[in-house]
């Protein structure tokens, strides 16, 4: 089960990851083409070129984002689901707590 929700929490963290790489890869982005749309001068292409780059970089990021979670869903269709056979272990030491509780009770009834 820690497995499970290990796989859970790391799809929920990546997630968020990819969001807010997709965030920055808008803002980025509208910041490069604004500066594209302007009066060309040595400062803003060099600022353009380097939002270029920029933008290359978050797309690369985000794919890669993409890929880890799908694996991990895929890791996450693996995984057994053990409730089942956690409400059985469950059943079985309550039944086996019973048994213990009902054999002091009855060795100390008998000690008196």
């Amino acid at each position: 089960m820690a497995e499970k929700e290990y796989l859970t929490e790391r799809i929920k963290y990546l997630s968020d990851l990819l969001k807010l790489s997709c965030v920055f890869l808008i803002a980025i982005g509208s910041g490069t083409i604004g500066l594209f749309l302007g009066k060309l001068s040595p400062i803003r292409m060099l600022l353009a070129v380097a939002g270029t780059g920029l933008i290359i970089a978050f797309v690369a990021a985000c794919w890669q984002i993409d890929l880890r979670i799908r694996k991990l869903m895929e890791r996450l269709k693996e995984v057994p689901e053990m409730e089942i056979l956690e409400i059985i272990r469950v059943i079985l030491v309550l039944a086996v707590a019973g048994a213990l509780g009902a054999l002091v009770w009855r060795f100390a009834s008998n000690a008196k």
